[in-house]
């Protein structure tokens, strides 16, 4: 029996040997909010033990909060549990990643959360500012932003909101001819890329995620301004839908179209048939298109909403916005 008894403690000893003395220790308590651990990053072993997860799903890193983590322990043929305590923590602020100073037209609406952005890890961020800008009033406003997240932290960030006396505007809030630094400063949607003559936005139109393009000839400026919309679909009846919901759009604001081809069969369509009935897949073959055009009083802007296919079962949506004056026609046809 003393015997048996003797194994039994060799047996347990192994294993305290294995998961404690030292052999296995907690390098931290604490864990930043989404910050990329693995297993070793938690804790630390002596030459010849490793540790892994047992359930990676016991800690979350994209929640605040404590977590009981196990370990499974390996030490030769030699495995053991071992279970650690740590709490993700918010200790970062966020960062305010908004243009220092932002160019809004007479009358336009001042919505701090709108016309600032800010990134955090935790996702959920308050935006304020200092000074509630009146837009009736044209002039230089200095103002504080201030973000903070879930948490508390929160980061400020000292800005000037220009409010310009303008009464015309072609393009939201561009007029034709403003310079590339007149665009990206009166833009307020996130602007994610520029290049030579074009700055590129997203935003949402009618509900529509969107691409903002605008073309700026260095000597004549601001030309032409398109949003191509970058909604997804598999069958071809959505992009017609989507064709239909900013046509309503325009139709309110500017009136009828003054031309309207919706849908336009095109002229190769004879060579492959065309099946009437099911235009969502004719216009996913190409075989058909949908566009309108409208032409403002001034006669200074052409609009042009189309729907057509690139190539089959690729169709693109746009609704550009061009200059008559200036000296390439980029309009395109339908």
């Amino acid at each position: 029996m003393k015997k048996r008894a003797g194994v039994l403690l060799i047996g347990a000893c192994s294993a305290v040997l294995l998961a404690g003395c030292g052999n296995v220790s907690q390098t931290t308590k604490k864990i930043e909010l989404g910050e990329n651990v693995t297993a070793m990053d938690l804790v630390k072993c002596k030459e010849g033990v490793s540790a892994s997860f047992k359930d990676e799903k016991q800690l979350d890193i994209m929640k605040v909060g404590s977590y009981e983590v196990t370990f499974t322990i390996k030490e030769g043929d030699k495995t053991e549990d071992k279970t650690f305590t740590y709490e993700v923590v918010d200790t970062t602020a966020p960062e305010i990643t908004s243009k220092e100073k932002i160019v809004l037209v007479k009358g336009a609406e001042f919505n701090i959360q709108k016309l600032v952005t800010a990134s955090d890890m935790s996702g959920e961020v308050t935006i304020t500012s200092s000074v509630d800008v009146d837009t009736k009033k044209p002039g230089d406003y200095p103002i504080v932003v201030t973000a903070k997240d879930a948490s508390g932290n929160e980061t400020t960030k000292d800005m000037t909101i220009t409010v310009l006396n303008r009464t015309e505007t072609n393009f939201r809030n561009a007029a034709w001819g403003d310079s590339m630094d007149m665009v990206r400063n009166l833009e307020t949607a996130k602007e994610v890329a520029v290049d030579g003559s074009a700055v590129v936005f997203e935003d949402v139109l009618c509900g529509l995620n969107t691409q903002i393009f605008y073309n700026v000839d260095e000597s004549y400026g601001l030309e032409s301004a398109i949003y191509n919309i970058t909604e997804s679909y598999t069958v071809g009846s959505k992009y017609i839908e989507d064709y239909y919901t900013l046509r309503k759009e325009l139709v309110a604001k500017y009136g009828e179209p003054t031309a309207a081809a919706e849908p336009k069969k095109l002229s190769f369509v004879a060579d492959y048939g065309y099946n009437s009935t099911d235009p969502g897949a004719a216009l996913q073959m190409g075989y058909i298109e949908y566009g309108a055009q409208w032409i403002m009083p001034d006669k200074n802007t052409k609009i042009v909403l189309l729907t057509r296919a690139n190539g089959a079962f690729d169709i693109s949506t746009s609704l550009g916005y061009f200059d008559t004056r200036y000296k390439e026609d980029n309009s395109g046809s339908f």
